[in-house]
Formats: structure tokens, sequence, C-alpha cells
């Protein structure tokens, strides 16, 4: 585990904290991208996190005006073992990559060894917001000198954008068309990277490719991809856009283009008005690939007509792409605005069904060496005593008909083949949410050559703890020949568990339902075309949306079918955490999407309230940082001549008066350790500093030490 995060590098950051916050030039945006540290990994390959943290430090004395600090995920390794694994090597990348942003404001895009998977019994999508600070769910965006982001993780599996991200994006894409466009990924898109076809097919590429390039053709405005997973340094043109592997700062070393392998650094990247260039960088050897390394392509530079504006403000928006009827979610505020209201937007869809991919038509096969074998069909897993294990060489369990499964004969009328919605793996803790109260069906159509099948559906719901809270088993069915579909009522009833956002809204944890039809008597291959849950009574497009969004409501009466939305003004909560609740008929489903503007501070690793005269920043939802840091970062449209921008050790704290140059701070510690510390960025010596139980001045920060209940104030020199 690491000690303080700022051991080393804080000098380098007060210096340019001190300067100027977050103004890195005229009409250009600077970025750099980190991939693939792969902390906790025990092998030869990986380095120690000493030398992780030594090449994060060069980065940023490197580049020290960067707007933009990125992570493209792999924070840490899977398969580490016990939690206290995961939380240290999660601690090292807090403390290493995602709190020393210089001045630089950081996002974080989340990869599969993080994300894919529940971690140490957790939803480890809920686990990686509260890594990276993301209000709710891992896909957002986010506008930076007039140029918009766009968060687009794999969900669910390795190599593939679910529907509820994919419909997200699209919504997004939609609404920014008059702004270029950077996405952000952990997967390369299919035919776009040089190694594509030969290095770890059907690990490497997302499986939905097809889908997510034509969701990209019908914006132009999108002018790169930038992934990380591969671990190789890759610019590649298709379309005047460019595609972009992040290279790596950690993890395995490819040596699939170059005998020595992959160096360990990143990307580093900026956006003219004229163009967008990428290039290359080894932090190893301190120089761009192509020039030191003569490796030729790994700079390039597209020419194409940007947005990017110094003075547009700062931008936040999050959502979700399949809300349901009755859906309570909590949101964390982690930025601050000057503006007084946000946008919502509500989007209709006819898409009725919770589940994935229900015709099976989305499929890979892993097959990197003999002893990598994976069959994967997306949003479902079929099993037979056990089968399958990670990796498994034979399958003779099932076959993917494209579209449509078969299920094999087996030897045994006993023996039970059975498809789970989603993977039993995903079912405790994360996939598919649900609402108690409500009706459910599930529709299997099925194909059996003689019947006699026996069919039994076991359901289940849970915490986002995984504790159980309900289940039942439906009566046998018996099939019959020849191609038919099966309609199995299932009627969730109330649950009022205190220890869920159903039971009384003040806690965040969802339910999610999970489906398993168990197959006996297969003696014969059975064929599954479909799959799906969905609510009982649903029937068109969304009816009669409306989103209450922390008690105020929005919405509309009639009609929003696929493609048509409603945006309202609303005013801005002050709370640090929000309650959102949907409401809707017809398909039962819906999009919503928040827009934050004018953004004058980002807060990371607690969430932040909005007072308007000051700021009350909450308890750490981040709390692997060592010393439970929070990071407190202005955007360019911030002009404070002292501003706080660290905390630690403090559990609650307010913070005033906000962004209006200020010439003084006041921090009151409300919670946290006997003693807290408070790094507060000023260009001079302070003229004075009141109520502290000890301070000190180095660097153009003041570190402070207060106790708790106390109220320090720093006067600008």
């Amino acid at each position: 585990m690491s000690a303080t995060s700022t051991l080393g590098i804080a000098p380098m950051i007060a210096n340019a904290l001190s300067k100027s916050p977050n103004v890195s030039g005229q009409g250009v945006l600077k970025g750099f991208i980190v991939s693939d540290a792969h902390f906790g990994w025990r092998n030869e390959q990986q380095p120690d996190p000493q030398r992780q943290r030594e090449l994060i430090t060069h980065i940023h004395e490197r580049f020290p005006d960067l707007d933009l600090w990125l992570d493209t995920g792999d924070a840490h390794h899977s398969s580490l073992g016990a939690k206290a694994v995961f939380d240290a090597a999660t601690t090292d990348w807090c403390d290493i990559i995602a709190n020393q942003s210089n001045k630089a404001l950081f996002y974080y895009v989340p990869g599969n060894h993080e994300i894919c998977q529940p971690t140490a019994g957790q939803d480890s999508e809920r686990r990686c917001a509260r890594m990276g600070s993301m209000s709710y769910r891992p896909y957002y965006s986010f506008d930076v000198k007039g140029i918009h982001f766009v968060s687009v993780p794999e969900l669910e599996h390795p190599v593939y954008i679910n529907k509820e991200t994919m419909d997200w994006l699209k919504l997004d894409l939609d609404l920014n068309r008059d702004k270029t466009v950077i996405l952000l990924s952990h997967n390369n898109v299919k035919g776009t990277t040089h190694f594509d076809d030969t290095f770890m097919a059907g690990y490497r590429g997302v499986a939905n490719s097809k889908t997510l390039l034509d969701v990209i053709e019908q914006h132009p405005n999108v002018i790169a991809w930038m992934h990380g997973h591969n671990h190789d340094y890759v610019v590649s043109r298709h379309n005047n856009r460019l595609f972009v592997s992040n290279g790596r700062i950690g993890g395995f070393n490819p040596h699939h283009a170059y005998e020595d392998g992959e160096p360990l650094g990143g990307i580093y990247f900026e956006v003219w008005p004229d163009r967008l260039v990428v290039q290359c960088y080894s932090a190893e050897h301190e120089l761009f690939i192509d020039e030191g390394l003569g490796r030729k392509g790994r700079s390039q530079t597209l020419r194409v007509s940007t947005t990017v504006d110094p003075l547009a403000p700062t931008g936040y928006a999050f959502g979700h792409g399949g809300f349901l009827d009755g859906q309570r979610a909590a949101v964390h505020n982690y930025h601050t605005s000057k503006d007084s209201l946000c946008s919502l937007i509500l989007a209709g869809t006819e898409d009725a069904c919770i589940n994935e991919n229900i015709g099976f038509s989305d499929y890979t096969h892993r097959s990197d060496n003999p002893q990598y074998k994976q069959w994967d069909v997306f949003g479902f897993k079929v099993r037979h005593n056990g089968w399958p294990r990670y990796f498994e060489e034979k399958n003779d369990v099932w076959r993917w008909l494209n579209p449509g499964v078969l299920l094999l004969a087996r030897e045994s009328s006993e023996e039970v083949t059975s498809l789970n919605l989603p993977d039993p793996g995903f079912a405790n803790v994360m996939y598919y949410r649900a609402v108690p109260g409500r009706p459910y069906e599930c529709r299997l159509k099925v194909a059996s050559k003689q019947g006699g099948e026996k069919l039994e559906l076991r359901v289940r719901v849970c915490s986002q703890e995984g504790r159980g809270l309900w289940k039942t088993t439906l009566p046998v069915r018996s099939l019959e020949s020849g191609e038919q579909t099966l309609v199995f009522p299932i009627e969730v009833p109330e649950i009022h568990d205190r220890k869920t956002i159903y039971g009384g809204g003040m806690l965040d944890s969802e339910i999610q339902l999970s489906i398993e039809a168990r197959f006996r008597s297969l003696m014969n291959d059975l064929t599954i075309y479909e799959a799906a849950f969905y609510r009982a009574d649903s029937e068109g497009a969304t009816l009669n949306p409306e989103l209450t969004f922390n008690g105020v409501p929005v919405g509309k009466a009639g009609s929003l079918g696929s493609g048509k939305t409603l945006t309202r003004s609303v005013a801005k909560p002050t709370d640090d955490r929000w309650l959102v609740e949907g409401s809707c008929e017809g398909s039962h489903r819906m999009l919503w999407y928040c827009r934050q503007t004018n953004i004058d501070w980002q807060v990371r690793n607690a969430p932040v309230a909005d007072h308007g005269a000051y700021l009350e920043v909450g308890a750490p939802t981040n709390t692997w940082s060592t010393g439970n840091e929070v990071v407190i970062q202005p955007t360019a449209t911030t002009r404070d001549a002292v501003f706080v921008h660290r905390l630690r050790q403090i559990d609650g704290a307010r913070i005033w008066p906000l962004n209006r140059g200020n010439s003084q701070v006041s921090i009151e510690m409300l919670s946290g350790a006997e003693t807290g510390t408070v790094e507060v960025c000023v260009q001079k010596r302070p003229a004075d500093v009141r109520g502290a139980v000890s301070w000190s001045y180095e660097n153009g920060v003041v570190q402070v030490q207060l106790a708790a209940g106390s109220r320090v104030t720093v006067v600008a020199g």
C-alpha cells in the first residue's frame, strides 16, 4: 500500500496550481491518457508501484500544463484473491494516478479487470463509480474547452457494449451534434487497429463493433476513439477519424509488433481549431516513441475543424439508458456550478426488454491458444455441471446458431442444462435492475424435435450487496414438439427492505432480478431462438414519462416515441446526494440525461453540496485513498487567488466563499480524525492564517493542520 499520495510530486503540483488554475494555452486543449496500470498483479512484466509513481511524476513534469488527465481502465488487476489485496491495489491507483492530476481535470473509464465481474462480493460498477467519482453510471460525458468527451465502458463483459450504454451514447451524441467529440473506452473497435485479426481475437475488439460504428458514422463530429486494453501504441486513421490504442503504464508487455515490446507511458494529445494531434510517449525513455525509438506512425495529425474554445465552460452529463417505471436511483454530485439551473432530458423507447441480446445475435469465441478457449453469448450464461469454467477447451453443452443457441442433448434425462439471465456471477449484485411490486414476464421461444423436455423457471431478487430478498420456482412445464413460445408470469412482491433504496430512500442499494431456465430430459438437441423478460403489461412506446429529480417532477402526458426527447430546465439541487425516481407506462422504460454546465469545481473522492455561498464536502465515497484524500480541482473558469485543493483525514468540511475572485478562504472541519490537513493554494506567502493548529508555506501551498470542529481562514498575501 502506498504512502501519502503527494510525496515526490507535491512541489511540482503546487507550483503549477499556484500560477494559474487550469489554463494551458490559447485555442488549444492539451491532454494525456494513461491506461492499464494493473496495480496488484504479481508478475515479472509488472512494474512495482514505486516505479509507476516515478513514471507518473515524470509525465506531469514533462507536460505541466495539461487540461485533462485521463485513465482508460484496468486500474488494478483482477483475480487478486482477498479483498484486502484488491483494496491495496486500488489505493495504489488512487494515490499514484487518480489523485496526481497536477492542475488538470481527471476522468476515468473503467476496464474489464475492475468492472466486468463482481469484485470481492461487490457491485463492481458501483465500486468503479466511487473510485472515479462518477455521479451515477460508468457511462457519462464532459465538456472541456469546447470539446465533448464520452466515457463508453464495456459493462457486463470485456468486449461488449450493452444496450443500456449504447442507447445512452446515441442520446448523448444526438444532443451534442454541435461539438467536436472524442470517445473514450477500454476496448478497441474491430477493424481499426493493425493487430485486430491476430491479437487475442474474441477478447480485444468490441464484439458489437458494427453496431457501434454505425452509430459513430451518423455523427461526423466524432473525430476519435481512444482506448486501452491492448497495451500497445497504435494510431490508425479510418473514415477521417483517429483510432488510438493508449499503450500501457503497467500490465503485460506485448511483443506482437516489436521484439522488445511496448514501453511504459501513454498518449499525449492536443486539439487545435484545425487539427487533432496524437503522440505516443514513452515515460521510460522520456521521449515520443516515433522520434526516439524509430517507430513511425506513432504520432499522427488529423486535419479537421474542431470546436475547441479556451473560454467555453466546463460541463458534465450523466443519466441512464433504460430506466424502468418505478425505478429509484441515488446520484452523487462531484461538480459545482455557477448556474442556478441544470438541464434534464427525457427520451422514449419502444424497447420493453430489460435484458440484453434477446435473440442471441451477439457472440464471441476467444481462442488465443489451446489454453484459452472461451464461448460467450452476451447477457446469458449456459451452464451444465459447473461448466463453463473461465477457460474450457471443449464445449459439449451448447452451440451458437447465429442467431439463437442450440442446447446439446444429454445422456441422462436427469441432467440439467440451464440458461441464465444474466451470468450468475452478476446476478447477485449487478444485473438486471428491477422494481419491487411489479408484474414481469419471461418469454422463451424454443424449438423441440420431439417434445417431452421439462422446463423449470427459477426467479431470484437480490440487493446490490448480494443479499437474497425473494425467490420463487415456477411450476415445471413440458415442451411440445415444434416451435413454441412459452410465457411465464412473475409477480415480484413489494420489498420494503430498509437496507435498499426501496425501503426509505436513504441508502443507495438497488435490487436486481435474475432468471434461471432449467432444462431436463434433453434427449435431443433443443433450439432457443429468444429469451427475454419485461414488464407484463408493456406495449408500444414510452407513455406518460415522468422523472422525479430530487423532489422535482419533470414529465409530459402522452407518448414519447423512440428518438423523441423532452427537455426541461430544473433548479440545480444543493444536496450532495440526489434521489431520482422514474414513472412511465407503455414500454415501461425510458432514458434520462442530466447536464450540468458552467462548472467551476470538480470535487474528487467525496460528494459535494453546492449551497451557493459555500461548499459542503461530504464523507469520502472513495475510501481507498491514503488519508481519505479529497481533491478539489478548479476549472478554466475559476479565478480565485486562494483556494482549497486537498483535504486529508476529514470526513466533512465547509469551504467559503466561492469563486468570486477570492482573496481569502475559510475551512470548517465538521468531522474526521482528531486533526485533519488542508492544502490551500496561494501564489505568495499568506498575509494571515487564523485558527490553525499549525501551518507551513512552501512553493505556493499552505499546509494547514486543524482540529475537528474548528475553522481556519487563509488570507492571501
